[in-house]
């Protein structure tokens, strides 16, 4: 699992480093703005149902072909409105960007499905068996996207790459299933409703989440214009390097929470292995954004790197808070505060624009980074004041987290 999860934060980084390096910050900065608005649009298809199922599932392994049918009933319903939708609007968009911006929503919603189909293997236990896969795929990923980047780089070339990567990871993964698994069957229009109406407090969840690294890019680009936007993404596809480790982390640690919840010293033992573990790693990988933040914004764009590498530093304190923040999450989704942890999201997004209407206008994208390392904070302070009292009060937890933080204060006063 450890090293699986290494690849994928190798390998997604590298798609986007081969990406911005051939486009410059400028045209990276306009791709980035038509892929994150493709992922918030794919929000309304994804509606929280992976930690839906993986809580569901995890709780009673055997439900698993039945849990599976009904959340791929809910994806091909709420898919197929996107995509109507999303055709009725795309005629807005300008001729030269309409394309681009299909094939990165395309990309997004089979990704989606992707995660939907790996959730079996992580609530039967067979990590090795996905991290085999995942590995293979992680690599084909950058092969795609090198080869094709090889040939011509364009915002169109790249996005074509994503889609097509996408793809065949999904029709690998239907086929290596399939003599596995049941056959997904729907479950019937009725049904899907209701499951669609039981997951709301899901959904609203991962929407309010997935606001994250993405609204980002209208913002700025409403604010500023696509060089900034290339310059923050480029520093968030460091973040996002890391973060899978979060997601990782999350898919093993929620259905093992669940299926002890009701045990109490079971409970506390699981929670605080995660908690030390997203500690660890929030440190570990944040204060290295810190420490090498000028040769790793070299390494992205050259000679044109000096915003990028001062805005390196914030990104890993950001990328500390949040991970901090993820392992409160973990335990609230995993003792059925899901409602709690939407309107705590709602509210942290309050804090953020509040923040960055002070900030932005004189700091730049920087002022964006501190408007959500506050909202971040307040977000962890939230879940871990909702936790359960016998795992809350970790008094040696909370001394290393307040020394993590601590710690990068050195490097953003420089």
């Amino acid at each position: 699992m450890g090293a699986s999860t290494g690849l994928r934060m190798v390998s997604g980084f590298l798609v986007f480093l081969i990406i911005a390096r051939g486009l410059g910050p400028s045209e990276f900065g306009t791709f980035m703005l038509w892929f994150s608005t493709a992922t918030l649009l794919a929000t309304i298809q994804n509606f929280g149902l992976v930690p839906y199922m993986l809580k569901e599932a995890g709780r009673t392994p055997d439900s698993m072909e039945v849990v599976t049918n009904e959340v791929m009933s809910v994806k091909i319903l709420l898919t197929g409105g996107l995509v109507i939708g999303a055709g009725v609007g795309a005629s807005l968009i300008a001729p030269s960007a309409r394309i681009v911006f299909a094939f990165l929503l395309l990309a997004q919603i089979i990704d989606s499905f992707i995660e939907i189909l790996n959730v079996r293997y992580r609530v039967t236990g067979r990590y090795h068996e996905e991290a085999k896969y995942s590995v293979a795929f992680s690599v084909a990923h950058v092969v795609v996207v090198a080869t094709i980047a090889f040939i011509s780089v364009s915002p169109l070339m790249a996005a074509s790459a994503f889609f097509l990567s996408r793809l065949t990871t999904f029709l690998a993964l239907l086929w290596l299933q399939s003599g596995q698994a049941g056959k997904i069957k729907w479950v019937g229009l009725a049904k899907t409703r209701q499951n669609i109406k039981k997951n709301v407090s899901y959904a609203i969840d991962f929407g309010l989440q997935n606001l994250f690294g993405n609204i980002d890019s209208l913002v700025l680009g409403f604010l500023s214009g696509p060089l900034a936007i290339g310059n923050y993404q480029a520093a968030f596809r460091y973040y996002n390097g890391g973060a899978q480790a979060s997601n990782v982390f999350g898919n093993v640690f929620l259905p093992r929470l669940s299926a002890v919840r009701d045990e109490e010293q079971l409970f506390v033992d699981e929670v605080n292995k995660a908690q030390w573990l997203y500690l660890m790693m929030g440190a570990s990988f944040g204060l290295f954004l810190a420490i090498a933040s000028k040769p790793l914004a070299v390494l992205v764009f050259g000679e044109n790197s000096e915003g990028l590498s001062q805005l390196l530093p914030w990104i890993g304190l950001l990328f500390y808070m949040r991970m901090v923040a993820s392992a409160w999450g973990v335990v609230l989704t995993s003792v059925g505060e899901q409602r709690y942890r939407a309107y705590v999201n709602g509210a942290h997004w309050l804090v953020v624009l509040t923040a960055a209407w002070l900030l932005v206008s004189s700091l730049g994208a920087i002022g964006w980074v501190m408007a959500l390392v506050g909202g971040s904070s307040c977000l962890g302070v939230a879940y871990w004041s909702r936790s359960p009292a016998a795992v809350r009060n970790n008094i040696a937890w909370l001394l290393a987290f307040f020394s993590g933080t601590a710690a990068f204060l050195v490097f953003l006063m420089r």
